[in-house]
């Protein structure tokens, strides 16, 4: 979805966390960040997944300010005052979205972590469950899924 465009009040919320206007799709990000950054580092495998999610959904291009900011989150993990912000931007524009536009992305978001936690070499893509995941990122998506009003099963 990249033509999205972030409701203005949230815009004003965004740009309070110190981001620029243009880059408010990162939003959608902060899951997959977090699920990725649970155990405290980062793979290759989960940098690979987010990168591509945020190309391919999003069109976020190297040489941008967004890929550039993606980048930094990918090198030094945000603080978690920044993804529970981030969230509740998230969480409050889904919500303002129409019922299946809203579903589909919580749903989407849903399979981007997982695809996220189970883009671990320890994990691999064999068996896409839950219950395949490791249990810091597990938690994580359990926490996030709650969040953002959708439960996974297990």
């Amino acid at each position: 979805m990249k033509n999205l465009q972030m409701p203005q009040n949230l815009i004003k919320k965004w740009e309070k966390l110190g981001f620029v206007r243009n880059n408010f799709r990162l939003v959608f990000l902060a899951p997959l960040l977090q699920t990725a950054w649970a155990e405290g580092f980062l793979q290759a495998g989960e940098r690979r997944a987010i990168e591509n999610f945020a190309v391919l959904e999003f069109g976020i291009e190297p040489d941008t300010s967004e890929y550039s900011e993606l980048k930094f989150w990918l090198d030094e993990r945000p603080a978690d005052d920044l993804f529970e912000k981030m969230n509740q931007i998230l969480n409050e524009w889904l919500d303002a979205m129409q019922v299946n536009t809203r579903k589909r992305w919580r749903n989407r978001l849903l399979q981007a972590c997982l695809d996220v936690a189970h883009s671990s070499p320890r994990i691999g893509f064999a068996a896409r469950k839950l219950s395949n995941v490791c249990p810091d990122e597990k938690r994580e998506i359990m926490q996030i899924s709650r969040r953002l009003g959708f439960m996974p099963t297990a």
